[in-house]
Parts: structure tokens; sequence; C-alpha cells
């Protein structure tokens, strides 16, 4: 046989990790049990969705209450006329109360006239659904889409710390980073220092910028539609130096 050559291109690596950034655990382990993870950014997240389902008794009261962020909003019906009513009205209560809460939450949807679907706006924040009803069984919850990577509290790995010890791929004035394909140090509780230069205070809620490039896996206190709430964490009085230095020292509790 005559010998052949063909072309191949290797897989690419993994990409590198800054100090100070958040990591999640991806749901997977090396050949030697050890987590892989990343630090975190917006594609590796699944939305949660969890799906209510109707039953119609003229007269029941249908009670839901969903837990966002720390704190608990609720809605109600009473059943009237038939199912399509009671759910469209349980809908319009659930999206009102939800509202509440801010630009970013939990919005309903109707899937069918026995259903409502309950999807977190943020992929990677979770929620917690609690149903009840005056009939038994006339309103049930099931768990439609919940993995891991749906809910920052299972998924989140700590905060990557600064390696004195490791080779890492800094040359001068580039960013220090864990280099693609090696292990990284993650802090899980305690204090640490991170960039930062919106002065922060300990009012302000704790957010990770999901979205992919210079930015990915930091730290910020401004919510919006690529960030994530850590709940278990939250930011430090900063001294005068710190701010100077555009950084801040956050907290994982």
């Amino acid at each position: 046989a005559y010998l052949t050559v063909t072309n191949t291109v290797a897989a690419a690596d993994a990409a590198t990790v800054p100090f100070g950034r958040a990591c999640i655990k991806l749901g997977s382990s090396n050949g030697y049990g050890t987590d892989t993870g990343c630090s975190a950014y917006a594609a590796k997240f699944t939305a949660m969705v969890q799906t209510l389902t109707i039953a119609y008794t003229s007269g029941a009261v249908y009670q839901v209450d969903i837990l966002w962020r720390g704190q608990w909003y609720s809605a109600s019906t009473i059943g009237d006329t038939n199912i399509a009513t009671t759910n469209a009205a349980l809908l319009a209560n659930i999206n009102t109360a939800m509202a509440v809460a801010g630009t970013y939450n939990v919005t309903a949807t109707s899937g069918a006239s026995t259903t409502i679907t309950l999807t977190s706006d943020i992929p990677g924040e979770g929620f917690s659904v609690k149903v009840s009803c005056t009939t038994a069984a006339s309103l049930t919850l099931a768990l439609t889409t919940v993995p891991v990577l749906s809910d920052i509290t299972k998924c989140f790995a700590g905060v990557s710390v600064a390696s004195l010890d490791n080779e890492v791929t800094t040359v001068e004035g580039s960013e220090a980073k864990y280099a693609a394909n090696a292990g990284v140090q993650v802090m899980r509780k305690g204090r640490i220092m991170v960039a930062s230069t919106e002065s922060p205070t300990p009012a302000d809620k704790v957010y990770i910028i999901t979205t992919a490039g210079s930015t990915q896996g930091t730290f910020t206190k401004t919510q919006g539609a690529s960030t994530i709430h850590l709940p278990n964490a939250r930011w430090v009085i900063n001294p005068t130096a710190a701010t100077a230095n555009s950084i801040a020292i956050l907290e994982i509790f």
C-alpha cells in the first residue's frame, strides 16, 4: 500500500483562567477524579424551567410562591368558569407578582390550557417554587429543566486565586492567568481582592459577568441580562487604597 498523509487539526485548548475570576464546575472530571471547570460564561449555563399543571375545580384557591434572589413572591387565583380562564388568571397574577422583583426575574408563559411554564430570565440563576390548592392535587409542580448549570449555587467552584508557585502565561504587562488545561486554585470561602472600578459597598449585591471576553467571570455590583446574582457573596467595606487602585474586597461565605 502507498503511504498517504492526512492533515488533521488538533483539538482546541481549554481557555485560560485569569486570577480573581468566578469559576464553575462543569459536572465532569478528568482521569484522576478532579473536577473540570472554567471561568463563568454564558454559553455554559442553562435557564431553569419548572412547570405547573392545573386541574380545574370551581371555587378552589390556587397559590404559587416563587423564591427569587432571596425573596418570596406570591400569586393566587380562584377557580372560575373553566380551566382556560383559571389558567390565564393565575399566569397573569404570577407575572404581576414577579414584576416587583425588577427587570430580570422569573417569567410565566402558557404551554397549554392546563400548564404554566416558569423560566428564569437569567441562565444559571435558579429559583424555588411552592404550590398549594384548597382542592388536593389540583395544582402540581414538575422540575422540567434543572441541571446543575441552571443554578450558580450548585455549580460555583470558587474564585481563582493568585498563584505564586504555579507557572502562568503572564509576560510583562499581560494579565496574570492560569494556562489552558492547567489546574486552577480557587477560594471557596473567605475574603479576596478582585478587580473593580465601581467602588461597591456592603449594601450592593454581587453579580458575576458571564459575557464571553475580557470581563468573563469578573464581579460587578450592577445587574444585567448577562450577570448572575451570587447569593453567597458580599462586598466588604473597601479602604481608600483599594478604591484608588481599582480593586474591591469580596467575601465568599
